[in-house]
């Protein structure tokens, strides 16, 4: 599938005069026994021919909805042209919750692809949200193909990922997958992943840490100290300073891996509550 687009390039320059070498194979996809192998094989013909056949819309966009992950690319890139029939088409099938949750997402993946490599779709909150929790959801051998089909709003998917990141409603995995979406689509983004370690789990934190062990200065040392010496307000509650003190053992934790062996001690003292210290007690040998 990596080499389709390639190939459709080149098989565009025949034209119908490959069009009757390859309509066999689409009319014996078309047949009510045809199994699986047989309609798979018929997609690149499909998509080879459907730049003047667009009868060949309806079976491709069947095959991109509930085909192999692989082809979603090569199909939603061929089908550019028709953006502008699809576009709305897809956009209802996504916002439709009387279909299953795998064809909406399906139906996101093509609108993603029908921009390019530009976000240029106005997508809702909503829309946003479905996606995010739909790639964190997945299987976790679909997740690299799938970040790679949702790159161009890699930026619009990253506050919601946050969400998740820790979320009590996530589960272990999907707190995993979220931190591998963020480590992917925001690792230039060293604020925002030094802020994530004062939040990780240890699994998280083995994620996260190499991409910010190097930045030692400016405004990622500066977050961490800061909220090494972050006292819990008076009126705060207790699931509030169980968390607060997660937070600050985390960042005294990561100061103290990157080196500075006296900036973490702010987190140690402690007027009349211990939690951050208990917290990185708990924490600072296993980590």
């Amino acid at each position: 599938p990596d080499g389709l687009t390639d190939l459709l390039q080149q098989a565009d320059e025949h034209g119908p005069a490959l069009d009757e070498r390859l309509r066999p194979i689409m009319q014996a996809a078309d047949e009510p026994d045809a199994d699986a192998a047989i309609k798979l094989a018929a997609v690149p013909a499909r998509l080879a021919v459907v730049i003047r056949d667009e009868s060949q819309l309806p079976p491709l966009q069947e095959a991109m909805l509930t085909g192999e992950l692989t082809y979603v690319e090569p199909i939603r890139t061929r089908l550019r042209r028709y953006a502008a029939k699809l576009r709305p088409q897809w956009f209802e099938l996504l916002r439709n919750p009387a279909e299953s949750a795998a064809r909406r997402f399906r139906a996101a993946l093509g609108v993603v692809g029908l921009d390019g490599d530009q976000a240029a779709t106005e997508w809702t909150d909503a829309d946003i949200r479905f996606i995010a929790t739909e790639l964190s959801t997945s299987f976790a051998e679909y997740q690299p193909h799938l970040r790679e089909l949702l790159r161009p709003i890699s930026g619009q998917l990253v506050p919601v990922l946050d969400e998740l990141f820790d979320a009590e409603t996530s589960t272990t995995d999907q707190q995993i997958s979220a931190t591998l979406a963020l480590a992917d689509f925001a690792r230039d983004d060293k604020e925002l992943l030094a802020r994530l370690l004062t939040r990780a789990t240890a699994r998280q934190t083995e994620i996260l840490y190499t991409l910010v062990a190097e930045t030692k200065t400016g405004p990622v040392r500066d977050g961490l100290l800061a909220l090494t010496r972050e006292q819990p307000d008076e009126n705060l509650g207790q699931l509030d300073r169980v968390r607060l003190g997660r937070r600050r053992a985390n960042a005294a934790i990561t100061l103290l891996r990157q080196g500075e062996r006296d900036a973490y001690f702010d987190a140690l003292r402690i007027t009349d509550d211990p939690e951050s210290l208990s917290q990185f007690v708990h924490r600072c040998r296993s980590w």
